[in-house]
This record gives structure tokens, C-alpha cells and sequence, in this order.
């Protein structure tokens, strides 16, 4: 086999090796592309120095490497931009529609979006909203901590690669009748300035939609392959990580935190993970409210510790990890009586003037029915998409280890992860 067929064979090997590793579609040209020179020019080296054109394509190829590491390396580098980058476009898509559908309800009485007539219930795009604003948070939190780590964590990674296919899914759902509301009454766009510009902000939204979209199927990297070893522990002496270090997550990366015992990650933590980065942040800013802080906290656990010494059975209800479904019956009672109270307030109808007892009990009955589809709503969303979102901690996640990879995480301008 002579030193081109040897360094083909090798690409061939490579090419199918970044497929297997989730390398995107559209960057295994470039990698391959970019192997191929470098190899030629150490075959081309190896030749200058005397060496027989196929010993030099040998040492050449065995000097990179097994195509499987490379590949797997090309992939932990770019996963956590790619998974950013797909994120951003994602959440720029949703807010764009959401700056849509606002625009759409301040138009002036008389005024009617273009749409009007073919979007869905106001309650079904309200819920939509609201699973959209959920998703994007927990999923621009997941992808932030891969990013600002430089580290792939396979369980993120997972709910990164779900939380963005969702968000682009639901935000073409809801925008998709609103293009046929347009396609169907041409004339109402141009019925006033404020019409044309509602339609061209919807081809905005629409058009980062697909962006978004686009970028999630080329762009968004796949899941690493599982790791057997936990994040917190250390290899033993003479024994290196997949990306050649001997310095595990929890030593490199402070801010990743080794619980004991090691349980999987979830949105709890998630959360949790960006309050501290916040928390972190403000403090380094305003060094004067930690006292204040410190007040407020040792105020709360009290307040805390009372209440559950008074009404014992009140632990279930507050304890996110060992009773999750409680504690979302909880949240959902509280926000659908947060919801009937602000649209009370904004909406008084019967009580703009003295109300009647028949008013009164027209106002309540319609603050209990948007009480109980609001918290019917959030529960709902909660069981369809709890598990697969990780909103909820798996029954075997109290013994299920956080699987990680070290990254060879470059941040020299010109790598291909910054570029």
C-alpha cells in the first residue's frame, strides 16, 4: 500500500470514527480536510529527511493517532461552543416570537393582527410560553456550564441536545398557523403601518426559527459516550484521561461540585448552580451585602426550621429531591394563584365598579377556574416532559454516578472550538 491509499485509508477510518463520535455533519469535511494537509506535510518531512515515502506515511499516521481518540477528541473540543451556539440561536428565535405575539396584543382597538384568524386559543400559545421560557432557561443554564467549564458532561449534554430540539419545536408550532393566518389574508397586512411592521417582525421570528432549526440538525454536537469513571476521583498513578491529563473535573474546574453521596444532575442543581454563579458575582461587586445576606439566610432557615417543627407534614411539600411530585403541586397551586391575582388585578371586569354579591361570586369562580387550568397546566407539562428534560430526579439517581470527559478545551484564538 503505498503512502496516498495508506493516509486515504486512514481519513476513511477518521471520517466514520467523527460520525460515531457526534461530531456535526457539517465540520467533518473541514476536519478531515485539515488532517489530510497535516499528514501529507509530515509524509513530506519524513521524505526530506530520507525516509521511504510509505515508512513516512506509517509514522506519519501512527504519530496522530487511532482514528477513534482522534475523533473523539475533534468532538469534546467543539462540544461545548456548538452546544452554546445552537442554545443562543435557539432562545433568539423564541424572543423574537415572543416580541411578535406582545406586539400582536398592543395593537390599537380596530386593529387586528394578519393572523387573526388562524392562530390557536390564546391559552394553548399561553402555556406554549410558558414551557418555551422553562425550557430555555434550564437549557441556556446547561449549555452555559458546558461553555464556561470546558467540560462535556454526557447527562447535560443529553438534556442540552433534548432542551434545544424542543424549544425550536414548540416555537415553529406556534409561529407555523400564524404563517398559514398570513399566507390566507394578504390584504389585512398592509390595512396599516403598524400591521406591516407586526408581519415583517413575524418573518424575522420565523426566519431565525429556521436558522435555529437548521443549526440544531448540522451544528448541534452529539452525546459522548458514557465514562465509567466518576468526575470526582483520580486515576491511578501512570494513567492518563482520554485527553492526556492526569487532573480530574472537580481539580481543574473549582466551580463543578463533587456531592457525596455522587447522585446525577438534574434542574434542581442546575438552578442552584447558576443562583451560586449569580450569588458569586454580586458578591464580588457589592461586598456590603453579605452581612445582609447572612442575615436574611439564617432568617429563612429559622423560619424554615419553625415551620416544620410546628406542622411536621409540611417536609414533603418542600423537599424537591426525595418528593418532586409534591413539591411541583406545590409551585403549581402557588403560580396559578399568583396568575388569577395578576389578571385580576389587570383585568378587574365586574369589579370596575360596586360590585354585586353575584359579581363578586362571578369574580371568584373565574379566578378558581384560572387557578386550577394554570395549575393543571404546569403539572401537566411537568409529567409529559419532567423526565425528559430532567426536571425531575430519576428513582435511581441517588446512586447514579455523573458521567464526565476532560477536554483538551483550547482557548488560543484559531482553534476550532473559538472559531
Amino acid at each position: 500500500m503505498g503512502d496516498s491509499a495508506l493516509i486515504r485509508a486512514y481519513l476513511l477510518e477518521l471520517r466514520v470514527a467523527l460520525a460515531r463520535a457526534g461530531v456535526p455533519r457539517g465540520l467533518r469535511p473541514r476536519i478531515v480536510a485539515e488532517v489530510d494537509d497535516h499528514l501529507r506535510d509530515a509524509v513530506a518531512e519524513g521524505v526530506a529527511e530520507g525516509e521511504a515515502p510509505t515508512l513516512a506515511a506509517v509514522r506519519a499516521v501512527i504519530r496522530f493517532g487511532e482514528a477513534g481518540p482522534v475523533a473523539q477528541r475533534f468532538a469534546d473540543e467543539l462540544s461545548p461552543t456548538l452546544a452554546w451556539g445552537a442554545t443562543v440561536w435557539s432562545v433568539l428565535a423564541f424572543v423574537a416570537a415572543c416580541l411578535v405575539w406582545a406586539a400582536a396584543l398592543a395593537l390599537p382597538v380596530g386593529q387586528v393582527a394578519p393572523w387573526e384568524n388562524a392562530v390557536p386559543p390564546t391559552g394553548v400559545r399561553f402555556v406554549g410560553v410558558q414551557i418555551c421560557f422553562v425550557v430555555a432557561l434550564l437549557t441556556g443554564i446547561r449549555a452555559l456550564r458546558q461553555r464556561r467549564h470546558g467540560v462535556v458532561v454526557a447527562e447535560r449534554m443529553r438534556f442540552v441536545r433534548r432542551g434545544v430540539w424542543i424549544l425550536n419545536a414548540l416555537v415553529a408550532g406556534l409561529l407555523a398557523p400564524e404563517v398559514v393566518g398570513v399566507a390566507l389574508h394578504p390584504g389585512a397586512v398592509g390595512a396599516s403601518v403598524r400591521t406591516m411592521f407586526l408581519t415583517f417582525g413575524l418573518v424575522v421570528a420565523v426566519m431565525l426559527t429556521a436558522a435555529a432549526l437548521l443549526r440544531s440538525l448540522f451544528r448541534l454536537p452529539g452525546v459522548p459516550d458514557e465514562m465509567p469513571q466518576p468526575a470526582w476521583s483520580t486515576p491511578p498513578a501512570g494513567r492518563t484521561s482520554p485527553a492526556g491529563t492526569l487532573s480530574t473535573v472537580a481539580a481543574t474546574s473549582p466551580t463543578i461540585e463533587a456531592t457525596s453521596p455522587p447522585v446525577a444532575e438534574w434542574a434542581f442543581d442546575d438552578v442552584a448552580a447558576a443562583g451560586r454563579f449569580v450569588w458569586h458575582g454580586l458578591r464580588r461587586r457589592v461586598p456590603w451585602a453579605d452581612d445582609l445576606a447572612d442575615v436574611v439566610g439564617m432568617r429563612a432557615r429559622a423560619a424554615r426550621s419553625a415551620a416544620l417543627a410546628r406542622i411536621p407534614g409540611l417536609k414533603p411539600w418542600l423537599s424537591p429531591r426525595e418528593h418532586p411530585h409534591r413539591v411541583c403541586v406545590a409551585f403549581a397551586l402557588f403560580v396559578g394563584v399568583v396568575f388569577a391575582a395578576v389578571h385580576g388585578v389587570v383585568d378587574p371586569g365586574p369589579l370596575s365598579a360596586r360590585p354585586s354579591m353575584e359579581q363578586l361570586a362571578l369574580a371568584v369562580l373565574s379566578g378558581l377556574i384560572l387557578l386550577a387550568t394554570e395549575a393543571t397546566a404546569v403539572v401537566g407539562a411537568y409529567a409529559l416532559l419532567g423526565g425528559f428534560l430532567g426536571l425531575r430526579p430519576r428513582p435511581e439517581a441517588r446512586t447514579m454516578t455523573v458521567s464526565t470527559r476532560e477536554v483538551p478545551f483550547s482557548r488560543d484564538v484559531g482553534t476550532l472550538a473559538h472559531e
